[in-house]
């Protein structure tokens, strides 16, 4: 079934933990991580189609290239592509897992990993690729100045 992913009611979401914002779908279900570091987010209506996103410590002490390293194991590697957002260095993945297509987006900053993830079946990816995007797009550190 294809949905016009255009008509998505997209909000405001804040994360006061580590101190990031993006928008999501409103109709999507959600469900807050009970440490705080993020949310996971499931169509009610679409089998497969998810977005997370959270913050973490960097505890490893990984550079964002192990980081991303790790990120790509035991998936194949489709795209990797610079991003740079409030003059933070990222990258934006697509990777593909078993049936899924997942966009992922990895920033490194003050020691926090930062990451938000969308995913949807392979062949049905196209459909969501734009909506994905515009959330990868709107991510955005919080200044606590």
């Amino acid at each position: 079934m294809k949905k016009d992913t255009s008509t998505w009611h997209l909000e405001a979401y804040k994360n006061e933990r580590f101190s990031y914002s993006l928008v999501l779908p409103q109709e999507f279900n959600k469900e807050f991580s009970q440490n705080g570091d993020g949310v996971r987010l499931t169509s009610p209506k679409y089998k497969g189609i998810e977005i997370s996103a959270w913050g973490s410590h960097n505890a490893l002490s990984y550079t964002l290239e192990r980081e991303i390293a790790e990120i790509r194991k035991d998936k194949k590697l489709i795209s990797l592509q610079d991003t740079h957002s409030q003059s933070i260095k990222g990258k934006i993945l697509i990777l593909e897992e078993k049936n899924q297509k997942i966009m992922r987006l990895v920033f490194l900053h003050d020691d926090i990993f930062y990451g938000v993830e969308c995913s949807a079946p392979k062949k049905e990816f196209s459909q969501y690729q734009k909506l994905f995007e515009d959330i990868i797009q709107s991510f955005k550190i919080i200044s606590n100045n």
